[in-house]
């Protein structure tokens, strides 16, 4: 698996050849994928959001990170603005039509002094994407928004990056439902990762 493009404020994974595709994925990583693509979890407990959660894209996971679905330039002025440092985009570019380049949300994030990092996944999310959102979220100077279509795999990415990190499992999963993502069938990956640490 090739990765490019690996600085302190952008890391790039090939979107073509380097993600491991589900037939060829070890094990532990099929069963992530199954889990994350199995659609929604009956019975899941969201949290409920304030106001102004309904009024932002933003979801706040933790005080230091939050996820969102896809953003517009005009939102890398309002992260700026709620005090976010630096971005993460977890979406390859052309995924759907009209989808605002991650070139373009860099630019944006230069001018407003956000560090910006390209850890594109698809899929299902590849062995070194883990090691790679590890560092970002490390490398960064204050609170982080990290983003995709829905958020979800972002939100998946950092439970596991933490995980790897020796976060608690449980506390990552109840994370995550409070920003409304479900991360429950990671549970015994974010434990295995834990553990190996």
């Amino acid at each position: 698996m090739m990765v490019a493009g690996l600085s302190t404020d952008h890391a790039s994974i090939h979107s073509n050849k380097s993600l491991i595709g589900k037939e060829t994925q070890p094990v532990w990583l099929r069963a992530f994928f199954d889990a994350t693509h199995a659609g929604p979890c009956v019975g899941l407990q969201l949290m409920p959001l304030s106001q102004e959660e309904i009024m932002s894209p933003f979801r706040t996971i933790t005080p230091n990170f939050s996820a969102s679905p896809q953003i517009s330039v005009a939102d890398v002025a309002q992260a700026a603005r709620d005090g976010f440092t630096a971005l993460i985009c977890n979406r390859p570019d052309h995924e759907d039509m009209g989808q605002v380049s991650a070139q373009e949300i860099a630019k944006a994030c230069a001018e407003h002094g956000l560090s910006f990092t390209h850890i594109p996944v698809s899929g299902g999310i590849p062995e070194e994407a883990v090691p790679l959102m590890r560092e970002a979220l490390a490398a960064s100077t204050g609170p982080v928004l990290a983003y995709c279509r829905s958020g979800t795999r972002s939100t998946n990415l950092w439970a596991l990056a933490e995980a790897s990190a020796g976060g608690s499992p449980e506390e990552l999963v109840e994370a995550g439902g409070r920003g409304g993502y479900d991360l429950r069938g990671l549970m015994p990956l974010l434990r295995s990762l834990s553990q190996a640490r």
